[in-house]
């Protein structure tokens, strides 16, 4: 329970870095106005939303902050910093293991927005009660949450779902 009380106060910055600017992008808040997206795939939005899961999985592997700066949306980079992946990614070490894998899972359409779904497994040593170490397997879901906004497709939020 610590754990998740402790991640989930580690993330929330992660996620309302991308979740601020990126949503409104050039405009101000009072002219930015989202689109409602089709109910059909939208095969942009789930690419820009793949390459930003897929450099965050390569980050945490990697321990490399720039593997993550490298996908962050351009209105986001300021609000997401070193020292937050750095604390994003040690709790998630300490609490879930080693990122061993990730998986896409698929959609959910909520009209103005589409979220896209990964399973993230992590392995973790733990020893039991007579002292035997065993593996543990851990899974946690990461969502990217895509809308549009003057015609592009923006992150306008993500984070991990426990």
């Amino acid at each position: 329970m610590k754990f998740r009380v402790m991640l989930m106060t580690g993330l929330l910055p992660l996620g309302l870095g991308l979740a601020g600017c990126a949503a409104i992008g050039e405009k101000p808040e009072s002219e930015a106005a989202a689109e409602l997206l089709p109910a059909a795939p939208q095969p942009e939005a789930k690419a820009i939303a793949s390459a930003y899961v897929a450099g965050l999985a390569e980050a945490i592997e990697q321990d490399d902050f720039a593997k993550l700066k490298a996908v962050i949306p351009r209105e986001s980079k300021d609000k997401v910093t070193e020292e937050m992946f750095k604390q994003m990614a040690g709790e998630l070490s300490e609490g879930l293991g080693t990122l061993k894998k990730t998986e896409y899972l698929g959609e959910l359409n909520q009209s103005v927005v589409m979220d896209y779904i990964w399973k993230f497994t992590f392995e973790k040593m733990s020893a039991d009660k007579d002292g035997k170490s065993r593996n543990l397997c851990k899974e946690v879901l990461y969502m990217v949450r895509m809308g549009r906004v003057d015609g592009r497709f923006v992150i306008v939020g993500s984070g991990f779902r426990f």
